[in-house]
């Protein structure tokens, strides 16, 4: 189980040069986690941070395209929050809006561990991630998603999760929603999550 807290910002600017807009997408976040398992026992504390830093080279009111990286930091205080490994998590994101209601965007990011504790299992692995999002009202949305990761490691296994996202906007500005997640296919490395967010939005 884990409480994460999350900054993401988006920047949007006019182009000086060729015309058109670029923009950024920055995110960082910080997991405080709870951990039980039979071999290591209980554990909680800080989990391993992430930052994202994502360049947009094309934005139009129609499509977008977003590049960068993102990278895992080992802040875990214990053994069994984290991964005790510096990863890199460079990310493509084809992003298409649909005319005021939502967007459509797959997520394409590999991840490989580059530095760290070398007593520790080293990582490497790909997500593939098409979301939906559509507004259902001027103050609900939802969100569909799947998301595959094939792990190098072992012979490139595919595991596929999928989820819905309810959200609700209140006046103040504040975003509510709930998320069931499920692992279906050959290669479950999971069973079921439910997850639950508040959101403060700031123009």
């Amino acid at each position: 189980m884990s409480v994460i807290g999350r900054y993401d910002r988006a920047l949007v600017r006019n182009r000086r040069w060729l015309g058109g807009k670029r923009g950024l997408l920055l995110r960082f976040e910080v997991p405080v986690a709870f951990s039980e398992t039979p071999s290591s026992g209980r554990a909680n504390g800080l989990g391993d941070s992430y930052g994202q830093f994502l360049t947009i080279p094309h934005l139009s009111r129609r499509f977008a395209l977003a590049v960068g990286s993102g990278l895992f930091i080992p802040t875990a205080t214990s053994k069994g929050l984290g991964t005790g490994k510096w990863t890199l998590a460079p990310a493509v994101v084809p992003v298409w809006f649909l005319r005021g209601r939502g967007m459509l965007f797959v997520k394409f990011q590999d991840v490989v561990s580059v530095a760290g504790d070398e007593a520790r299992p080293d990582a490497h692995f790909l997500l593939i991630t098409p979301t939906l999002i559509h507004k259902l009202t001027r103050r609900s949305w939802v969100l569909l998603d799947s998301e595959s990761l094939t792990d190098w490691r072992q012979d490139g296994r595919t595991g596929i999760k999928s989820g819905v996202q309810l959200g609700y906007l209140l006046p103040q500005g504040i975003g509510l929603w709930i998320k069931p997640e499920i692992w279906w296919g050959p290669h479950q490395s999971g069973e079921w999550n439910l997850k639950t967010g508040l959101v403060w939005y700031r123009r």
